[in-house]
């Protein structure tokens, strides 16, 4: 299982820790400037003058909340490299990406990557991190993978870079996915078939070598 890399707050880190849970889902489902600190602090279950006591105001609050995601972030795609690195079929490339990543992923990275797009006008530092993770980074990082996996002939030898925006765009996709689904929203989706249908169109991707 991957060990969750969050920053590290001394004596109240599991009440930080909380706050930061809580406020992370509030944010990327209501938006940012509508949830307020006596929203986070009730759903937190503390008192206002208690949510004082660990941040000065909600930009504080959101400052960690995205610093928190670019940790765990980079952790996974670090996870999925490692991962990859063991891998001999191109099945198990796939399945490192829409089976074992789905056991070991935190929830508040899908509501992390939800919160991004949804404030990416709003926000300026939700905005620089959705261009530089989401837009640049991960492709860069999935690029120079597809590649190292076609040297070792894992995969068929193709455009990298194509596959690797493709696959950004199979993360978004299932990104959505599974917040609809942790929501209970309606109507409701066959997560499952979606998955399958995802996990389908990237393996063609990939042996095709686009």
């Amino acid at each position: 299982m991957l060990e969750r890399v969050i920053p590290h707050f001394g004596y109240i880190q599991q009440t930080k820790n909380k706050i930061l849970d809580v406020s992370i889902k509030l944010f990327a489902l209501n938006g940012y400037s509508a949830v307020s600190m006596r929203d986070i602090s009730e759903a937190v279950g503390i008192k206002a003058g208690s949510l004082y006591n660990h941040y000065a105001g909600k930009e504080a609050i959101m400052n960690d909340v995205l610093s928190r995601f670019e940790q765990e972030y980079k952790n996974y795609f670090d996870w999925l490299v490692n991962e990859n690195a063991k891998a001999t079929t191109l099945e198990e490339v796939v399945d490192n990406m829409f089976v074992e990543l789905l056991k070991v992923r935190e929830l508040s990275t899908y509501y992390g990557i939800s919160l991004l797009l949804r404030e990416q006008f709003k926000h300026e530092g939700a905005r620089e991190r959705l261009f530089k993770f989401i837009y640049v980074d991960s492709i860069n990082w999935m690029q120079a993978d597809f590649e190292r996996l076609m040297t070792r002939g894992v995969i068929p030898q193709g455009d990298g870079r194509t596959i690797a925006t493709i696959l950004m765009f199979c993360v978004l996709a299932g990104n959505d996915i599974r917040i609809h689904e942790k929501m209970e929203a309606n109507p409701p989706l066959n997560g499952a078939e979606l998955y399958k249908n995802l996990k389908t169109f990237l393996t063609s991707a990939l042996r095709k070598g686009v």
